[in-house]
């Protein structure tokens, strides 16, 4: 038998299945015709099918000598030769696998240039040669697109001597996702994880217009780190093929993890995705199949999936008999009884959403898939269930998105938050007692919340705008009656109200709530609520301009014994990187680097994804440690990850531009990153609305830029409006408002309002060394704009005195302070220029000429400095040709509105009206 005989057979043998019983002889008669062998071969398959003997696929039993001989033709065409041969610089070691269209060979890199290994596929021959190769050169093209930590990576690829083409990948060893779970003994949690990380590599091919199609547990594996790899993009389907038709038609797939428009033979799109990731969220969830195991054949469980309801995984676990229930939730960590809960409710309505058999009802993307999981895994409400008191509160929610979005935060997160609290709390009984303790939660804050939603009803508000400072105003009042005997689930509601307030913005009527759930906590002694309560008041102190007591509160979050599964080490992760942002804005950058290096170790080794936290804070250190190009780079690959992962209009997205604008800026590239900070302006404002301190934020980086460029009048109007957001919001956080009223003060300065910008610049000055100390990178920048501005005034004595400040700073900071002492030196022979008082030390301007060694503004305006300390000492020759070409680069970079052109333009006439 060759493989075009089998082609044969199973078509005419699914055909023939689809038809009654009594009409399948007289349809084979019509299509066999003479040749028996053929007719022989689909009956013994059909009788299979009918036996009631056989369970699983085990067309193997049923058929053994149609399918050995099939195989024996497959390993003939495979196996000649193959090992021992070289293809391109990769010698052939051993065969690990094979499939639809080729095997995979274990090769060696044997060219001598560097030791590697790869999982090498060559193609198989078939009938279908052309059609075939075109399949693999096509999954060739896929592969080289796609650059993801979770997808196995094409290294090579190239033809044998016979024709045949190949493909070096990156060989991952590792274990099926499924038996890696079982082996492991992972919990849902984890396997729910897992699954997420899998969404995340499959959501990045669909953003790049790949279909997988062969999504199953065995292209999905594990490696010995616990990163999942997904593998074999062999058959995946562009979805604007630029190669033959072919490609797109030949019906390809694993029957057992076929969506139904794939066996129809419909077109493919992204949902034939959805349903795999369904069917193996069904398999790590219970370990069965949603059609049972009675179909004895893959035409047989391909009319199942067209015809069938899925089951439940509730369900499918409840038939499975006493020792096979025990051994499916022992390797879950669970009894039967406490898995069969789990799964009840929000995991069975999510999968069989996953599985619905048009694609339109299914979820309408990997993303929103992965979404749901993750409101399940953070305790949210499911868009997959509908009905309930949550599905009521979220169809509120749409009605009043803008007006109750950070009210909504207190409803949310409820479950997640204080559900996994409790839960690691009560790890030693988690098997006895879990459901019981879940559902009096869910049931104490769902009571708690519907009381506070009931201020929507029109017969209590009577049709008057319900805001979500309003919801949140009546959570508050009834916070301490409702949940006064249920501490833990009070504890966790303060939390969520308080974050909800300081998301709108309102700092202090958060602090009072979230300092109840810190003591609530601590009398609980539970680790985690505990953490997260403080993590949460550092957070809103912080914001009040406390920066020292957030950092105590995260190093004694951190200095807790929190539990080492993913709920622990994804917190722990956060704290790491917060401290680490608070350490940054205190200049300590060595020390916030190593923690902020550790959490997001720490949170990959979790979800695979941390690039969305803690990446606007650590390119921040990047920059004040002079390595801005590696800053671009991480801020550019988290934007393009958001970008995939995320809604247009989202605060991630909005943050990460405007940091990738203040790259721009700090690389004097700042034309490119005004349309960046605009757009996250107007996302931001849609978002947070006019009056939000990240809102003013943006607001603030936008001014800072538009001076940069020059534009002093549209500068000012913004920092004015950002001053009076701050100081309506919070009158007395001075601190807030310091670096507002240096970029105020700045930008007056440069266009010429030196007495306007001194009184800005002493009072950032005095916040700043409040907050900090005096040797705080902060207090230096304000040091330099204040000897500038005296400078202008005429106050040379007063301009020395902040100068020396700055340069006590900038040493302290050693390595880290040489640029802005580069600065400090030229301005303090700005200062002696004034003075007049000859001759003049010109060492100082000369070691910032020296050290700003790249054509720009800065080392054009160092050049003007030597230049006209120079000229002043009578050495005019030396000082015309630094002069010449200095007021060139300024003269090409800035307008003659700017400080450093004007001052340029003087000495050059200066100079030259001098010979």
């Amino acid at each position: 038998m060759i493989p075009s005989q089998w082609a044969q057979i199973r078509l005419l043998f699914e055909q023939a299945l689809l038809l009654p019983p009594a009409e399948r002889a007289g349809f084979l008669d019509a299509n066999c015709g003479a040749d028996e062998g053929l007719r022989a071969a689909v009956d013994s398959l059909l009788a299979a099918d009918q036996g009631e003997a056989l369970t699983g696929l085990n067309v193997q039993a049923a058929a053994p000598d149609l399918i050995n001989a099939f195989g024996r033709d497959h390993d003939k065409h495979e196996r000649e030769g193959m090992i021992g041969q070289k293809l391109g610089p990769w010698l052939l070691r051993a065969e690990i696998g094979r499939g639809g269209m080729g095997t995979v060979y274990l090769a060696d890199r044997d060219d001598g240039e560097y030791t590697q290994q790869a999982a090498l596929k060559v193609i198989r021959p078939s009938e279908d040669s052309v059609g075939q190769s075109l399949r693999f050169r096509a999954e060739r093209q896929i592969l080289a697109s796609l650059t993801h930590p979770n997808i196995a990576r094409l290294l090579d690829s190239g033809s044998a001597t016979s024709g045949a083409p190949w493909l070096a990948l990156e060989y991952v060893k590792g274990q099926t996702i499924a038996r890696y779970c079982d082996q492991n003994r992972l919990d849902l949690e984890a396997r729910l994880m897992l699954l997420c990380t899998v969404c995340n590599a499959v959501s990045h091919a669909h953003h790049r217009l790949v279909v997988h199609r062969d999504l199953k547990p065995s292209n999905i594996l594990v490696d010995e780190s616990g990163q999942v790899k997904l593998l074999d993009f062999g058959i995946a389907k562009l979805l604007q093929p630029e190669t033959s038709s072919a490609i797109t038609q030949t019906r390809i797939f694993t029957p057992e993890y076929a969506a139904p428009e794939q066996i129809r033979g419909e077109p493919i799109t992204t949902g034939v995705d959805v349903y795999a990731l369904g069917l193996l969220m069904f398999d790590l969830l219970c370990g069965l199949r949603p059609y049972g195991s009675t179909t004895s054949t893959p035409a047989a469980y391909e009319h199942a999936i067209l015809w069938d309801e899925p089951m439940r995984p509730s369900r499918a676990l409840a038939e499975q008999s006493e020792s096979a229930a025990l051994e499916l939730a022992a390797a879950r960590q669970l009894t039967p009884a406490a898995l069969n809960a789990r799964l009840q409710g929000d995991l069975d309505a999510i999968v069989r959403k996953a599985l619905r058999k048009e694609p339109g009802q299914r979820y309408a993307s990997v993303e929103a898939f992965s979404e749901d999981v993750k409101n399940y895994l953070e305790r949210r409400p499911v868009g997959a269930r509908q009905g309930n008191v949550r599905y009521v509160f979220s169809r509120f929610i749409e009605r009043h998105a803008l007006a109750s979005a950070f009210a909504l935060l207190a409803f949310v997160s409820l479950t997640g938050g204080l559900g996994a609290a409790l839960w690691q709390a009560d790890a030693a009984r988690h098997e006895r007692d879990l459901a019981r303790r879940e559902a009096l939660t869910t049931a104490k804050a769902l009571g708690f919340m519907k009381g506070v939603f009931q201020l929507a009803d029109p017969a209590e508000n009577l049709g008057r705008t319900v805001t979500a400072v309003d919801l949140l105003s009546k959570g508050k009042q009834d916070i301490s009656f409702s949940l006064k005997t249920e501490p833990a689930v009070r504890a966790a509601m303060l939390n969520t109200l308080g974050e909800a307030y300081l998301g709108l913005g309102l700092a202090q009527e958060s602090k009072p709530l979230l300092e109840e759930a810190v003591a609530d906590a601590r009398r609980l002694g539970e680790p985690l609520l505990l953490a997260r309560s403080l993590a949460a008041l550092g957070s809103t102190v912080h914001r009040l301009g406390d920066a020292r007591g957030k950092e105590a509160m995260l190093r004694e979050a951190l200095a807790l014994p929190l539990p080492q599964d993913p709920s622990g080490e994804t917190l722990r992760g956060e704290l790491e990187i917060s401290l680490g942002s608070i350490l940054t804005g205190r200049s300590q950058y060595a020390e916030g680097e190593t923690w902020f290096r550790a959490g997001f170790a720490r949170l990959e080794r979790t979800d695979g994804n941390p690039e969305h936290t803690g990446v606007i804070p650590f390119s921040a250190l990047l920059h004040s440690t002079q390595r801005a190009p590696e800053a671009a780079t991480l801020l550019n690959r988290a934007l393009n990850q958001a970008r995939l992962q995320l809604p247009a209009q989202h605060p991630t997205i909005a943050a990460l531009s405007a940091q990738l604008a203040t790259n721009y800026v700090r690389q004097n590239q700042p034309e490119k990153g005004e349309p960046l900070l605009r757009e996250a302006l107007k996302v931001k404002i849609a978002i947070y609305g006019e009056n939000h301190p990240s809102v003013d934020l943006t607001r603030h980086n936008l001014a800072r830029l538009l001076t940069d460029l020059g534009r002093f009048p549209e500068a000012e109007t913004i920092y004015l409006q950002v001053l009076a957001s701050e100081i309506a919001r919070d009158p007395d956080n001075s601190s807030r408002r310091a670096a507002t009223e240096a970029g105020l003060a700045r930008a007056l300065l440069d266009s010429g309002r030196a007495a306007e910008a001194e009184p800005l610049w002493r009072s950032a000055q005095a916040s700043a060394i409040a907050k900090w100390d005096e040797l705080d990178a902060a207090v230096g920048i304000t040091a330099i704009g204040l000897g500038r501005t005296l400078r202008e005034l005429k106050r040379p004595a007063e301009a020395l005195e902040q100068l020396a400040m700055a340069e006590r700073v900038y040493s302290h900071l050693k390595e880290n302070g040489t640029s802005s002492l580069a600065t400090v030196r030229i301005e303090r022979t700005r200062v002696w220029l004034e003075q007049a008082r000859l001759p003049i030390d010109c060492s100082q301007a000369r070691q910032g000429y020296e050290f700003f060694t790249e054509k720009g503004v800065k080392r054009g305006y160092a050049q003007m400095v030597l230049g006209a300390c120079l000229a002043a000492n009578g050495d005019e020759t030396a000082a015309l040709s630094l002069l010449t070409d200095g007021l060139k680069t300024l003269q090409t970079l800035q307008s003659e509105l700017w400080p450093e052109r004007r001052f340029a333009e003087a000495a050059w006439a200066s100079t030259r009206g001098g010979r």
